[in-house]
């Protein structure tokens, strides 16, 4: 799985570890030793480029690899969250041009980046990580190893289910669909009720970000 941060990836974690890990070692007695064998989920994160992980992880010679794309309004939004939530925090691992934006509102918080960044951040860092080479021009082409999957956060238990029976995993699909969302920072009502983007901030974003909604169907 390649990473793209506040996508829904804690969540795909979690149902890793606790739901498909557990169920392969109940039914190997081996344990650790069997462990080994086992697919699982290898997750790629921050900035790696889907290339160097291929090299990095060379075997099996074909992997399933998938990832999670959102729209852009919605993952500024929970950087957003995730940055209010986690302010004065020095681990705080989000970028630094989110921590340059913080504000009270989730309002500002946009209005700050389109003065300080180009609104077209979103569609930057997932295109980075699904393998799209920037052009001298500004504009992407796909690079040479396309992702097998690429699901959407808004559906993200359908779509992790979909992936996971793509690559042949064994699961219980009710465990994985009782699974409750983790690390929602933008649920808070502190932070909901903060969360209002007016409808010419709105289009900005969606605009600056055309191509990554094309791609993807977002509007």
């Amino acid at each position: 799985m390649i990473h793209i941060p506040k996508t829904g990836g804690t969540w795909c974690r979690v149902v890793v570890r606790d739901i498909i890990k557990l169920r392969y070692f109940e039914s190997n007695p081996a344990g650790l030793a069997g462990h080994h064998n086992h697919g699982g989920l290898y997750q790629a994160y921050e900035s790696v480029m889907l290339d160097d992980w291929r090299l990095k992880h060379p075997k099996p010679k074909k992997r399933f690899i998938f990832s999670f794309v959102r729209h852009p309004v919605d993952w500024l939004a929970s950087q957003w969250a995730f940055v209010r939530r986690k302010c004065g925090n020095e681990r705080t691992k989000t970028g630094f041009w989110a921590l340059r934006c913080n504000s009270e509102t989730f309002e500002e918080f946009v209005r700050r980046l389109l003065d300080i960044h180009h609104a077209s951040i979103a569609e930057g860092i997932m295109l980075k990580h699904l393998n799209y080479i920037r052009q001298p021009d500004g504009s992407w082409r796909e690079g040479p190893h396309g992702i097998d999957f690429v699901g959407k956060t808004e559906h993200l238990v359908d779509d992790f289910i979909h992936a996971l029976q793509w690559a042949g995993e064994q699961f219980d699909e009710k465990a994985v669909r009782a699974v409750p969302p983790v690390n929602v920072a933008g649920r808070l009502p502190e932070l909901r009720e903060r969360r209002c983007l007016s409808t010419e901030l709105y289009q900005s974003i969606v605009q600056a970000n055309a191509l990554l909604c094309r791609l993807f169907d977002y509007t």
